[in-house]
């Protein structure tokens, strides 16, 4: 479309001759917006701003309405809104910003924090229909970065960084929560149960540790002492122990096996050693004594 040109109004006309030309603007205004279109307007927006630098802008389009607000220390705001989605944000100069991002599909907003002498700080979170996801993460000056995400979905959870804390008495179930991990409490205990059997529990005291299942202890150990001693039955039957003290003390000897076969002993004058006898008076061997 053309310029157009409208006609105006000078000093020195009659009023007959300002309302012809009242007239003939009027009809040339009404021509003009029946006739608007992308061709001859694609565009309306308007900048105010003063001396120091501040200054709102819009801007509307056919695809967008943009919306900003700026200052003189470089921090701005704005707001975009399209048809596939709304964006807003807020920056400074100092390269610091947040983001909050929408569309049909899902919302994702990030926080950044620069500090040129250390490096940047990110955390973001998107939501989408059918995962929730978010990341926090530090990039050095060198360009390391260190990184944790949690992602979960409708059956999952997945949790990745370089250490997890978790404060409190913690209990990790099974699918059906028919087993599970517990531990906390007082001193730190840790416990296995299935249903409502407890078959391995650690209690932790001010002085030691004791180790139990099913609500037999099975070993003990005090730091106090610096100790650890069994309890209950150990039954070594079939199996390799190492490590044991080679010198055995005989005395030791004769009584387990006095008390486990009720034999009994006597000399054996031709040999002058110790002839051991079952219970029947059978010989079984010899002890020698050094």
């Amino acid at each position: 479309m053309a310029n157009v040109i409208l006609p105006g109004v000078y000093e020195g006309m009659s009023n007959e001759e300002i309302v012809i030309v009242v007239g003939k603007m009027k009809k040339t205004l009404d021509w003009l917006l029946n006739n608007l279109d992308l061709t001859n307007m694609p565009e309306v927006g308007g900048v105010i701003e003063d001396i120091q630098g501040n200054y709102s802008a819009i801007s509307q389009t056919v695809d967008e309405i943009s919306l900003y607000v700026g200052d003189m220390t470089g921090s701005e705001a704005g707001i975009i809104i399209a048809a596939g989605g709304i964006t807003s944000y807020v920056s400074e100069l100092s390269g610091d910003f947040s983001l909050l991002e929408q569309t049909v599909g899902g919302i994702s907003s990030t926080v950044s924090s620069l500090d040129t002498t250390v490096g940047q700080h990110t955390s973001s979170i998107s939501q989408m229909a059918g995962e929730i996801s978010s990341i926090v993460s530090f990039t050095d000056v060198t360009g390391n970065q260190v990184v944790s995400k949690i992602n979960q979905t409708a059956t999952t959870v997945e949790i990745s960084a370089s250490r997890i804390d978790l404060t409190g008495i913690t209990t990790i179930y099974s699918g059906n929560k028919s087993s599970q991990a517990v531990m906390g409490g007082t001193y730190g205990d840790f416990t296995l149960k299935y249903g409502n059997n407890i078959f391995f529990n650690i209690h932790n005291d001010i002085t030691g540790m004791t180790m139990n299942s099913y609500g037999t202890n099975v070993l003990a150990y005090d730091d106090g002492w610096e100790e650890t001693w069994p309890l209950g039955t150990w039954d070594f039957y079939d199996c390799d122990v190492l490590g044991l003290d080679v010198g055995v003390d005989m005395r030791y000897i004769v009584e387990s096996y006095y008390y486990a076969n009720k034999c009994y002993l006597d000399l054996d004058t031709i040999t002058d050693r110790i002839a051991v006898r079952d219970r029947y008076g059978d010989f079984i061997g010899h002890i020698d004594v050094y």
